[in-house]
């Protein structure tokens, strides 16, 4: 597909409340972590039964972030299909649905994939894999995003955040976990 045919479905999330940014990590620091790492198997699991429980079991989705301690999904609103809801799972809960702001000139539906598209139970291991293969020394994932790779293609991608003392990085999976070779290696 060419770049031009993808570019005008690119949707840019809106200036959403300060719950919203806060929630997907943006401009506020991390808050402390509060129990075990939601980027490991067994409490990612539970998070992920609890936002499916209220999205339900094929939600269409614009994006998934997990962190340490929270879960963020932006979901389609089952009530109505214009409309995009932010849930988080934090501190064993679900809290509070928030509507997200959708900016741009793109198509809702041309950024929406169904969850079940990718494979969330390989993140722990791909957590594992990201860190090694990054070389930061003393590297941390601070989250894992899922969301299509628009305006480069329609893929869905993990995109793994590494923070280190002395260097970043962003390394990129497929929606089945495998790393994606950058060329940097």
């Amino acid at each position: 597909m060419q770049l031009a045919t993808i570019l005008p479905a690119l949707l840019v999330l809106g200036a959403c409340d300060p719950k919203t940014r806060e929630a997907l990590g943006q401009p506020s620091a991390e808050p402390e972590k509060v129990g075990p790492s939601l980027l490991t198997e067994e409490p990612l699991k539970k998070g992920l039964d609890a936002l499916r429980a209220r999205v339900g079991e094929s939600p269409l989705v614009l994006k998934l972030v997990v962190f340490p301690n929270r879960i963020v999904v932006q979901a389609r609103d089952s009530e109505n299909d214009q409309h995009i809801d932010q849930h988080i799972y934090k501190n064993g809960k679900l809290e509070d649905a928030v509507p997200v702001k959708l900016k741009g000139p793109g198509k809702l539906d041309d950024n929406l994939f169904p969850l079940e598209e990718a494979n969330l139970s390989s993140i722990p291991e791909l957590v594992k894999k990201a860190v090694d293969a990054s070389g930061i020394e003393e590297g941390s994932v601070t989250r894992v995003e899922l969301k299509r790779d628009l305006p480069e293609s329609v893929d869905v991608e993990f995109r793994i955040h590494i923070n280190g003392p002395r260097k970043d990085a962003v390394l990129i999976a497929d929606s089945q976990g495998n790393l994606i070779p950058t060329g940097d290696e």
